[in-house]
């Protein structure tokens, strides 16, 4: 199967929603996963950047990766007014990631699959953009 479904950007503040924490804090999600600060990092699928920016924390550069250029504006408005200096917004193409291979350390996407027509394809992709260095 191969529909998916893109999130209208006109209900952007669902996604920044107080109510949203409560089942899906960012924070606490990211304590989860051993994170180093030297990392480069995507969030691909980024929207407003509710996890984005909470990584952007914790690591030390965060490509910022999605389809629709409003989701990427309404994040560079926040990087803005938060005075945010390692974060880079990339736009996409549907399967297609703006970046060379091994040049990431970790990706996470977050409530994304959904709207990726082939999630085989992505993941057969995604592999080689992962910094081999730490694994074992």
């Amino acid at each position: 199967m191969n529909e998916s479904h893109v999130f209208d950007p006109k209900h952007v503040a669902v996604l920044e929603s107080e109510d949203r924490k409560t089942w899906q804090n960012p924070e606490e999600i990211l304590e989860l996963i051993d994170l180093n600060p030297d990392y480069v990092a995507v969030d691909l699928g980024c929207g407003s950047g509710f996890f984005t920016v909470p990584l952007s924390r914790k690591v030390k550069k965060v490509y910022g990766i999605d389809v629709q250029k409003e989701m990427l504006a309404f994040l560079e408005q926040k990087i803005q007014r938060q005075k945010i200096g390692n974060i880079e917004p990339l736009l996409s193409v549907k399967d297609k990631i703006p970046l060379e291979n091994e040049s990431v350390d970790l990706l996470i996407t977050i409530n994304t699959l959904h709207e990726i027509p082939n999630k085989k394809r992505l993941s057969q992709r995604y592999e080689g953009y992962s910094d081999q260095r730490d694994r074992q």
